[in-house]
């Protein structure tokens, strides 16, 4: 008793301390990897972009509050003017958006200037330009900057700069009309075109930075975001504090009645960021962070798959100790898709619909998720997951679990009672529910005479690479994807061999029908047309057995009552800037911690 005593006396100690400092609001979260580049150009994990996303911002952002999504102006003054041809973009930028304060800035001693149109132009150009590039849907719609690029990499290796470049070399795409003006061209229309220059590596970043920090820009942005880095994998430790110049964005007025009634417009109208500070701890496993979490020192945590039946010992209800310190609990269903691929380039496979038939109506996916996802993800019966156009929470598809039909369409496929049939072999990643999930496909197929091997690669993105090195061997593999737009196109593309600009149909699958509707659906507009045109090509998929739709992935998320607006968001990472924290609440929450040690 006396340990806790003194234990609660050093925590009260720690909060009256913040209080008295202007009550000091501090936001405590994690990442699972230290946080390596902050570089828009370098960015290669969700935790960098989250990061990335308080120091950077794009010309538009998702809504925070609301369903469906949609994309609001950020530093857009407004929604841009299409032309007819739907090609050309015209956007006006806000007046008076500043950098965040930086010794870059020497002709104004280091106080952050006021962005302009130029600063987009130049951005995407660096983005392009950059040695360091990722792959971006933007890079291949903008008219010239797949060039650009090409251009870029010749002139390297004549031994000039990137700044000189990007200084001596235009964009045809990209215009600058006037000082607050911005003109995009684009090569096709494309009705998700706003989406992917939301990302993170379309953020306006200042030519300043690049010139000034040159190699060292990426643990030095410079940006216009609610927050600026103070430090960076310091003890552990990733630090942001408020931008002092962020002054062009406002909580949300808006909101549903549900909302409205979990008090998420209790800020409504007030500037943002309602934080002073970030720091991010980075926790490699998911016992430090449950740890770390229920003892107050995280205020938002993400049970992965082995820690929930601790919180949550009958199912979805928090359980009631947890309920009673303090702790909310958030779910959201995501973007992400699960499901099993059929390798069409292997002859057995690709040639035999009659096989593929068999083995999805002899996989109980119901049995599958009960048993082995205690999250009690969404059922999938196609691959258009919640929050983006198409999804059909009704649809079922025709062909489920059925041992009678599965016999049937073996016999069909030459193969009574599995008789003759070669091994089949099936791809998924190194993972304890993984292997539970292959031990009982491997059952269920089984139980019509069809044989399975089991192979495993170390992580996700070594299933296609095996899969395309292997042709002629893997059977199936497992597969996922996540829609970062709120179209569907990019997971459309699973299935599409057309004019991709880079790979992402692994399967091998080729329908005519389905690349003309792919080509078509990428020039409509939401609405019924549309959706005729999903749900057919949905119908062209389920009818030629190419996957066994599995699951869309439901996220859970824990947090303290002090912690406010706080709502999860599949599509948006600079969401921090929404949330506040209720330092009288977080006080007494903290004692409750240490009473219940």
């Amino acid at each position: 008793m006396r340990l806790k005593t003194i234990l609660f006396l050093l925590i009260s100690a720690i909060v009256i301390s913040s209080c008295s400092k202007k009550e000091e609001k501090v936001l405590n979260i994690y990442s699972r990897q230290k946080i390596q580049f902050l570089e828009p150009a370098r960015i290669s994990s969700i935790y960098e972009e989250r990061i990335a996303r308080q120091i950077y911002e794009t010309l538009y952002e998702f809504n925070y509050l609301k369903d469906p999504y949609k994309l609001i102006p950020l530093i857009a003054a407004n929604l841009p003017q299409i032309n007819r041809d739907k090609l050309t973009y015209t956007i006006k930028i806000k007046q008076g958006v500043k950098f965040a304060d930086d010794p870059c800035f020497k002709n104004t001693n280091g106080k952050g200037r006021t962005v302009n149109a130029r600063d987009f132009i130049y951005s995407l150009k660096y983005f392009a330009a950059s040695p360091s590039f990722h792959k971006a849907y933007f890079m291949y719609y903008i008219d010239g900057l797949i060039d650009f690029r090409r251009k870029a990499k010749e002139a390297y290796k004549k031994g000039q700069t990137l700044t000189e470049f990007i200084k001596t070399n235009e964009v045809k795409g990209l215009k600058a009309d006037d000082e607050y003006t911005l003109s995009i061209r684009i090569v096709q229309p494309c009705t998700y075109f706003l989406e992917t220059i939301t990302i993170p590596e379309a953020s306006i970043v200042p030519i300043e930075a690049l010139e000034y920090y040159g190699a060292n820009f990426n643990v030095h942005p410079v940006g216009t975001g609610p927050f600026i880095l103070k430090e960076l994998n310091k003890n552990n430790e990733t630090v942001l504090v408020r931008n002092p110049n962020y002054t062009h964005s406002q909580y949300p007025t808006e909101a549903t009645e549900e909302e409205e009634k979990e008090g998420l417009l209790k800020d409504t109208g007030k500037p943002l960021p309602l934080v002073d500070k970030i720091v991010v701890r980075h926790l490699k496993t998911d016992r430090e962070r449950q740890s770390e979490f229920d003892k107050g020192k995280l205020d938002i945590y993400s049970p992965e798959h082995e820690s929930l039946y601790e919180y949550f010992p009958k199912n979805k209800e928090l359980s009631k100790e947890y309920r009673d310190i303090g702790t909310k609990v958030t779910q959201i269903d995501n973007t992400k898709f699960t499901g099993i691929l059929f390798n069409m380039n292997d002859p057995l496979i690709g040639k035999n619909k009659y096989l593929r038939q068999a083995i999805v109506n002899a996989f109980d996916n119901a049995k599958n998720i009960d048993v082995f996802f205690y999250e009690r993800p969404i059922t999938a019966y196609w691959i258009i997951p919640p929050h983006v156009f198409g999804y059909d929470p009704n649809y079922k598809s025709p062909y489920v679990y059925n041992i009678s039909e599965a016999k049937k369409a073996l016999s069909r496929a030459g193969y009574p009672n599995g008789k003759g049939l070669p091994e089949i072999i099936f791809l998924l990643e190194e993972d304890p529910l993984m292997h539970r999930i292959g031990k009982f496909f491997e059952e269920s197929m089984s139980k019509i005479g069809i044989n399975v091997k089991l192979e495993f690669v170390d992580n996700p993105e070594k299933i296609n690479q095996t899969v395309e090195d292997k042709k002629n061997h893997i059977h199936l593999f497992m597969a996922s994807g996540y829609s970062i737009f709120s179209s569907p196109e990019v997971l459309l593309r699973l299935f599409y061999k057309g004019r991709s600009k880079y790979k992402t149909n692994y399967s091998g699958y080729y329908n005519q029908e389905y690349e003309k509707l792919c080509d078509k659906v990428s020039l409509m507009e939401d609405g019924p047309e549309k959706l005729k045109t999903l749900n057919r090509m949905r119908d062209i998929i389920i009818n030629d057995h190419v996957v066994i739709p599995m699951s869309f992935s439901v996220l859970y998320r824990l947090y303290y009552d002090y912690v406010q607006n706080y709502k999860p968001h599949v599509m948006m990472f600079d969401r921090y800037k929404y949330l506040n924290i209720d330092t009288e609440e977080k006080y007494r929450v903290l004692k409750r911690l240490s009473n219940k040690r």
